[in-house]
């Protein structure tokens, strides 16, 4: 490289004496485009200072971007839309036809990422059944979003009280 700056330089000398140490900083404008006339043999000023712009603009959206993940990292938001998707998809594909979900939820805090849903199995089934359910429900979900923490709560489909809590906040009338 500075066999080329050199060379560029010789054919090229910019105004006044500088010292061959000097070469490779090229820090003002005009040796700077004297070196880009002298490699590519035409002015390139112009296509420089749009480059320069583009590169500023992608530095600034870059910020912006880190700072926006930060910020969201220190919030409670939900997941993104797609991970949602892949939750909704283990939970639409039922192992058993009878059972249905309602309170999906999704968190993000920080590096943490959590999956709340309530399980609805018949009235009929035993808690070992429903259990082994919510097992396989939760592994599941967990083979499609590493590292997330699921939590499943097991309702029956025959209880009205089971359809009370699908808001976060129910009124307790017992």
């Amino acid at each position: 490289m500075e066999w080329l700056l050199s060379s560029c330089w010789n054919k090229h000398p910019p105004l006044g004496r500088v010292e061959h140490h000097l070469l490779p900083a090229l820090a003002d404008r005009y040796r700077t485009e004297q070196f880009l006339q002298a490699v590519v043999g035409r002015d390139l000023v112009e296509e420089v200072e749009d480059v320069a712009l583009i590169v500023a603009a992608n530095i600034i959206w870059s910020g912006v971007h880190i700072v926006r993940k930060s910020v969201l990292g220190l919030m409670d938001t939900a997941l993104p839309l797609n991970e949602v998707a892949m939750v909704q998809k283990v939970l639409d594909n039922p192992i058993q036809k009878e059972v249905q979900y309602h309170a999906l939820r999704t968190r993000q805090s920080g590096s943490r990422r959590f999956v709340s849903v309530h399980v609805l199995v018949p009235g009929k089934w035993t808690v070992q059944r429903g259990h082994e359910l919510l097992e396989r429900i939760e592994a599941d979900i967990r083979q499609v979003l590493p590292s997330i923490t699921v939590f499943t709560h097991l309702e029956s489909l025959n209880d009205p009280a089971s359809w009370d809590d699908i808001t976060l906040d129910r009124d307790d009338h017992i």
